[in-house]
């Protein structure tokens, strides 16, 4: 596999950009390593033996995901534990390695326990259940519910696209969460397929808060870009930007684009250069003129142009 040096994702042999965050992978350090190298063997337990490891769910610059049984309650769950890009482990130990220092370690993990309890905050059912969070082997873990189906992107990857009332329903459910999420000051700054799981059960959550941050609304303010190009708004390409719910409902629509098309719209950056993103309606005729327009709406590249709330997009679709 290898990794990516500007977010720390996995990617196949051979890849030329980071499927995450679209970084060139040659000649800019990336590197390989054998999957999940770094992962708690299974069966290491955490907290005291209340949790059992199992097998690593996924990998990303911020943390390692696994499966895990709770032996108190007797179910499974997901434990996130912060592992970011450019740390190691020693006998159990996470610590900084490389160009990373103990003070931005520490800084990262600080941030990774705020997503916890930035997701422990709500109770929706289109929002990832946290149960618990602790610091342990000088990292912190939160353990999640162990969800059971398959992300946007990877129902898109099995079908070519998803039908229009399916898609709908699903970003309409995310849409709804989100207003939740907004009503508390906070946004989500990387929705996109990958961060959206369908349960087994037909539920629809967002999966993913790690790069939630506050927001005070018409206010400018000075941000770390980290985003997922084709999803993220202009804005959030900017060291110093206003943000608001409009910029979710950026995402959201280049999300549902890309289930109705099963095509990734272009970034931003290359479409205010003048590429053209055709209407999902021009793409797959089977999508209809409405529902064409509520995407394109949201896509809109002025943030004052878009629907300003998750509400007006959803009325829209």
């Amino acid at each position: 596999m290898i990794t990516c040096p500007t977010c720390g994702a996995q990617n196949p042999p051979g890849a030329t950009t980071c499927s995450s965050c679209g970084t060139a992978l040659q000649n800019l350090g990336a590197t390989t390593n054998a999957p999940h190298s770094v992962a708690l063997p299974r069966d290491t337990q955490l907290r005291n033996g209340n949790y059992v490891v199992g097998p690593v769910l996924g990998q990303g610059g911020f943390g390692i995901t696994y499966k895990a049984g709770d032996m108190n309650l007797r179910r499974f769950v997901a434990i996130k534990e912060f592992f970011p890009f450019g740390a190691g482990r020693n006998r159990g130990t996470v610590q900084p390695t490389g160009g990373m220092t103990q003070a931005s370690y520490e800084e990262t993990k600080k941030k990774f326990l705020e997503e916890a309890r930035t997701l422990a905050r709500f109770n929706h059912p289109a929002i990832v259940r946290v149960y618990s969070v602790w610091e342990e082997n000088n990292s912190a873990y939160m353990a999640m519910e162990f969800l059971e189906g398959k992300t946007l992107q990877k129902l898109v990857e099995e079908k070519g696209s998803i039908p229009e009332k399916a898609a709908v329903a699903h970003i309409k459910s995310v849409a709804e969460a989100l207003e939740s999420v907004h009503a508390t000051g906070l946004i989500h700054r990387d929705i996109k397929p990958d961060n959206i799981c369908v349960t087994d059960d037909g539920r629809t959550v967002l999966i993913d808060f790690g790069t939630a941050r506050a927001f005070a609304a018409g206010k400018t303010v000075k941000q770390t870009a980290m985003l997922t190009p084709g999803y993220a708004p202009l804005e959030q390409y900017g060291q110093q930007a206003r943000f608001g719910a409009f910029s979710d409902v950026y995402a959201l629509g280049a999300t549902l684009y890309h289930c109705l098309t099963g095509r990734m719209p272009a970034p931003a950056t290359d479409r205010i250069s003048g590429v053209e993103v055709q209407t999902p309606e021009q793409v797959n005729p089977a999508i209809s003129p409405g529902v064409s327009r509520a995407v394109m709406h949201a896509m809109q590249i002025k943030a004052s142009d878009r629907p300003q709330t998750m509400k007006e997009f959803v009325t829209e679709l």
